[in-house]
């Protein structure tokens, strides 16, 4: 509304008014809606006052009454694991704070990078006594979560957490924590109707937008009674609801700027982006995600042939291809996963020619625009493509070789960066990492690592810590990953496995030269 000296002096008369000069709002609490109201009754008909409808309202009051969001809960005293109180950041615990204060109810929406995970595990340790815990994610995140319980919560045992897969048996009533995907939720309704679980974690929850879908309903048994009870209500006020010649259309948006100060009143959701909290969190920070769905069988069996120490070279070569056809897929849904909720841009960084074609199919399927810069791209197309990149709101994957584009492109658009394979020298890695986090970069860098067990991941993790942690106390190198989320030991190997061990050391050891000893034979897989 423009300047209105009567509008101005009635609000003044309202107890809890405040005028911020700024932004030129004038703000009311809600207990004064009443009265706000009937202030502005005498400058009728000139002004028009629209009340707010009474469910708003109720979904606020309802908010009364509950513990002060800022509280700071004593999670020490409620039997949270010591490693993980230490390791919340400030605004985490901000958000632990408001989840308990919410009852444990809670629509968690922080930026990606900002550790939700952390913090889900946090607010759910604090309910233990509440527990068994039931984890709903993507398929391809299920053994990241069970890994981030080990890490985070090591006071549970090992054998009460519990990975369901869809062709394995019935819920494991009898675990502390279970971990299932959105499609073995769907399947198994009547096992999770007898099971006893009080508290559940939906990761990725953008999976149960559709209201008409199995997963949403399935799900909804598990949530609290609605902030808001009515759908016709709520879609009317937020959805731009219109009535069709089929029926009601609630495809639309309307009062957006309402609907997230209520959601925010009544404790429904919490958001904080990189921006907000940038001055917490570090410049770069790393993890190491364990992939589900990954079929390694081929790779186990390239890797337990027993050759001679010449041969390794030829069996190693075998067991990376191996591993990349094993990972192919389950890369591309965890890239196609994370673009289903999150905006922000990314680059994704693979090896092998069948890797990058299988996660470039994924993307096109799913009409996601990106751009691929690999050995065959001329030095033309490598500027145009990164500036599309970079100036493109729509363009949100770069799709890069590790080798042919680990280096001399600027991607500071990208403030998530995932490595689909690990590969045996380091100081590439380093390289690669530094296309996003470089001079020009205003976010924290979030760097993933997709590492699948029983492939050549379980020698190369443990080998490339092991070289960054020497390197970095020799101080030839600022990098580690001392922090890094996940630490994947490698297996019990028999002679065969100790002899390409060995030769995979030596390799590394000797950077240029065992790079290209066995890149030599099989040039023709790689981008």
């Amino acid at each position: 509304m423009p300047y209105h000296a009567g509008a101005v002096a009635a609000f003044k008369t309202v107890p809890s008014q405040s005028y911020d000069a700024t932004t030129k709002r004038w703000s009311f609490h809600v207990d004064d809606h009443a009265r706000f109201g009937a202030s502005l009754r005498p400058l009728r008909p000139g002004a028009r006052v629209d009340p707010l409808p009474r469910f708003v309202l109720d979904a606020v009051s309802r908010r009364q009454g509950a513990p002060r969001r800022d509280d700071d809960p004593d999670l020490a005293a409620a039997g949270v694991d010591a490693g993980l109180v230490a390791a919340l950041l400030p605004f985490q615990r901000v958000g632990v704070a408001r989840g308990i204060a919410a009852r444990g109810r809670l629509l968690l929406a922080d930026d990606m990078g900002l550790g939700k995970t952390i913090q889900a595990l946090a607010i759910a340790a604090y309910y233990r006594r509440e527990w068994p815990l039931l984890v709903v994610c993507p398929s391809s995140v299920k053994r990241a979560w069970a890994d981030a319980v080990a890490r985070w919560l090591p006071s549970v045992a090992a054998g009460d957490v519990v990975v369901v897969d869809a062709a394995r048996g019935a819920v494991a009533a009898d675990a502390e924590v279970v971990v299932m995907s959105y499609d073995v939720m769907t399947r198994r309704e009547r096992a999770l109707a007898s099971c006893p679980f009080r508290v559940v974690i939906f990761d990725e929850s953008h999976f149960l937008k559709d209201a008409k879908s199995a997963r949403t309903r399935v799900a909804l048994r598990a949530v609290a009674p609605a902030t808001f009870r009515s759908f016709r209500e709520f879609g009317a006020r937020y959805c731009a609801a219109r009535q069709t010649r089929w029926g009601w259309d609630y495809g639309g948006a309307s009062n957006l700027a309402e609907l997230r100060a209520v959601a925010d009143a009544a404790g429904v959701i919490l958001r904080r982006t990189k921006r907000e909290v940038l001055s917490q969190l570090p410049a770069k920070r790393r993890c190491a995600v364990l992939l589900g769905g990954v079929d390694a069988a081929s790779a186990r069996d390239a890797a337990t042939r027993d050759l001679s120490g010449e041969r390794c070279s030829g069996a190693l070569l075998e067991l990376f291809a191996a591993t990349a056809r094993a990972k192919a897929a389950a890369a591309r849904d965890y890239v196609l996963d994370l673009l289903e909720g999150e905006s922000a841009k990314m680059i994704v960084f693979a090896h092998h020619r069948c890797v990058m074609d299988t996660v470039a199919a994924g993307l096109s399927a799913r009409g996601h625009r990106h751009v691929r810069v690999d050995g065959a791209t001329s030095s033309d197309l490598r500027a145009s493509r990164c500036d599309e990149f970079q100036t493109r709101d729509d363009c949100k994957v770069a799709l890069l070789s590790i080798r042919a584009a680990g280096a001399g492109l600027t991607l500071t658009a990208a403030s998530l960066v995932i490595f689909a394979e690990l590969f045996w020298n380091p100081g590439v890695l380093m390289q690669a990492e530094d296309r996003a986090h470089r001079i020009g970069q205003r976010d924290s860098v979030d760097v993933r690592y997709l590492v699948a067990k029983g492939t050549a991941d379980d020698q190369l993790w443990p080998l490339i810590l092991r070289k960054l942690q020497v390197l970095n106390q020799a101080g030839l190198s600022k990098d580690d990953f001392a922090d890094a989320a996940t630490t994947v030991a490698p297996p019990a190997r028999d002679e065969g496995q100790a002899t390409m061990w060995r030769y995979l050391q030596r390799a590394m050891e000797e950077d240029e030269e065992g790079e290209a000893e066995m890149l030599r034979a099989a040039e023709e897989n790689f981008v």
